[in-house]
């Protein structure tokens, strides 16, 4: 047994001589073009492998540079450019986190477009969709499509909801109550608007406008309002008066000529017996009556809303509610000050 297996492993010794003889042979003989063979090998181990990870990879690769490319547009601001991107990237890629990015970029770039509709649809389907990166960013940024389509309650009845919402960042709860405050100021609701002021404490970039806004409050008190009630108590005594009251003199004027005109016809008429004509008149007269009254009340009330308002333009709503693009790429909320 013992001189079967030295005479196999003999056996096996010569036929790898034989092999690589034959090898050899083959290299130096058989094959003319071994140098291009040998450069064939070389180009493939010094070329090709070192890039085949990225061909491998170049799906994703592709797809984050489609979607920088998106955001490259809407920071130009070319936003349907931006809109037509992110609707390609959607397409195109699968990778859940780089779809989320691509759903809210559109969902923006749609609002900066003045879409609006079709940045609410985008936003709630965001808010809609399970354990969507940025749904807590979408609720925000709905509100601010309501407000741009000029639905204050509606705006003011859905940030009053979202203070229901357990948000995990606390800046974007405070920035809720510090758009709530604007509302309220703008409309002259002061309590309402220094309760949501207090609530803002750790978001450094609010902190400080809601200190400005609450001392504020207390100006805006003491403003030259105009009583929309003593203005048409004065115009139902003599047209014009609560007109001129308000600083309005050419409406006063003119409602003082026409009511008089008016009433000087109807008496004239009744005068001289022409009691159809007279009645006519007076009831032409009391609409023009009844109109001064309401021009004057209502004219009270539009000069106190731009005395707020010129008021309110001496402080910046500070909170920008902007996309921010950090350097991984990430997509944020900024909050600065606007000067």
């Amino acid at each position: 047994m013992t001189l079967l297996k030295t005479t196999t492993f003999g056996g096996a010794m010569k036929d790898n001589g034989k092999i690589k003889f034959r090898l050899r042979y083959i290299l130096k003989k058989e094959l003319p073009f071994r140098s291009l063979f040998v450069c064939v090998i070389q180009i493939f181990t010094f070329l090709v492998l070192p890039i085949l990870p990225s061909i491998l990879f170049a799906y994703e690769l592709s797809c984050n540079g489609e979607i920088k490319l998106g955001k490259d547009f809407f920071i130009q601001g070319d936003y349907s450019s931006a809109i037509y991107q992110f609707k390609r990237v959607l397409s195109l890629c699968e990778e859940t986190d780089i779809k989320q990015e691509a759903q809210y970029f559109l969902g923006v770039s749609y609002l900066f477009a003045n879409k609006h509709e079709e940045a609410e649809k985008q936003f709630i389907s965001i808010i809609e969709a399970k354990d969507h990166k940025y749904a807590e960013q979408a609720i925000v940024m709905l509100s601010f499509v309501l407000e741009r389509q000029q639905k204050a309650a509606s705006t003011k009845d859905y940030l009053s909801n979202l203070l229901n919402y357990n948000f995990k960042d606390n800046t974007l709860r405070e920035s809720v109550h510090y758009k709530l405050a604007w509302l309220n100021l703008r409309s002259g609701e002061l309590e309402s608007a220094s309760e949501h002021l207090r609530e803002i404490k750790s978001s450094t970039e609010l902190v400080q406008s809601a200190k400005e806004l609450l001392s504020a409050t207390k100006g805006y008190q003491e403003l030259p309002y105009k009583s929309p009630t003593l203005s048409g108590f004065l115009s139902a005594c003599m047209p014009g008066a609560g007109q001129f009251y308000v600083g309005r003199p050419k409406d006063g004027l003119t409602a003082f000529i026409v009511n008089g005109l008016f009433i000087g016809a109807t008496v004239q008429a009744f005068e001289h017996d022409q009691e159809f004509l007279g009645v006519m008149l007076g009831a032409l007269e009391l609409g023009w009556y009844i109109g001064n009254i309401y021009n004057a009340t209502n004219s009270a009330h539009k000069y106190n809303r731009k005395v707020r308002e010129d008021y309110w333009k001496g402080y910046k709503d500070e909170l920008n509610l902007n996309l921010l693009i950090n350097n991984k790429g990430e997509l944020g909320i900024s909050f600065g000050f606007k000067f």
